[in-house]
């Protein structure tokens, strides 16, 4: 299938900010949740979830057969770190996702650099991360469905660095980038 449209700036989840960079977004990485045709909310990179009876905990099992493009596992230490590069007080601009992680215990401090604790994101273990809310928030699985909460490999970031990543990303998602020129995209199977 070939698609003609604008050349997207960045392939990185956090600088996805218009359709032109969330298609490819979409079809490289996967989210703890997507969003179905019907507009439900749909396992992705998490087998199940449960939401807390007051509305402020959520607790994801990530499937266990998940793994990036280079063949390493995700965990929910990845989860983890994608939320909290999504917040970094370092970054040079804001993800579109950003506002709406407010609703996060500690997200605001964390934010404005004035804490290196995000008490509302927390892996319990290599494959169970929970998530804790200030108040309820009754669109916040919809949220987590969003192009700038794909969740991102730590290693490779760590190790690449955003630039790299940006030009040679490592998703989760149904399609690997196998090329980028000045002529486009070409996206293989993975």
């Amino acid at each position: 299938m070939r698609l003609v449209q604008e050349a997207p700036a960045s392939l990185d989840p956090v600088e996805a900010s218009s359709v032109y960079e969330s298609f490819p977004v979409n079809q490289i990485f996967d989210g703890l949740v997507a969003i179905d045709a019907g507009l439900g909310v749909v396992p992705a990179l998490a087998s199940s979830w449960r939401v807390d009876r007051d509305g402020l905990g959520y607790r994801f099992e990530l499937r266990s057969d998940a793994r990036f493009h280079d063949g390493e596992p995700v965990t929910a230490d990845d989860v983890v770190f994608t939320f909290r590069r999504v917040l970094d007080p370092r970054a040079e601009g804001r993800s579109l996702v950003f506002p709406y992680l407010a609703v996060i215990e500690g997200a605001e401090a964390y934010a404005r650099g004035e804490s290196d604790d995000l008490p509302g994101v927390r892996a319990l273990d290599d494959h169970t991360v929970r998530l804790r809310l200030t108040h309820p928030h009754p669109a916040f699985l919809e949220i987590l469905a969003m192009d700038g909460l794909k969740v991102v490999p730590r290693k490779v970031l760590e190790r690449a660095g955003a630039s790299a990543f940006e030009a040679h990303p490592v998703g989760t998602g149904p399609f690997r980038l196998a090329e980028r020129n000045d002529d486009g995209l070409r996206l293989a199977a993975n």
